[in-house]
């Protein structure tokens, strides 16, 4: 009886630690994602900016992407 609450700790342990790590692996997961969906409507804005049409997400990220763009365009020249 006792050997078998032991084996059943053991296993309430080791299913209480693989789910904290499936729980960060998902969350890993969820910060990539969201990083790649804020970059693309960055690079959005910043050609809707360069070129001048409406940006299709109409957010506005406050960053002077385009102001960086051209200070290195200036400093390479």
């Amino acid at each position: 009886m006792e050997k078998g609450l032991r084996y059943q700790s053991k296993v309430q342990a080791f299913e209480a630690e693989l789910a904290v790590i499936l729980l960060w692996f998902h969350n890993q997961i969820h910060f990539i994602v969201i990083l790649i969906y804020e970059i693309s409507i960055l690079i959005e804005n910043e050609f809707a900016a360069l070129y001048d049409f409406p940006s299709i997400g109409a957010r506005v990220i406050p960053f002077p992407l385009r102001e960086v763009f051209f200070k290195v365009q200036f400093m390479a020249k």
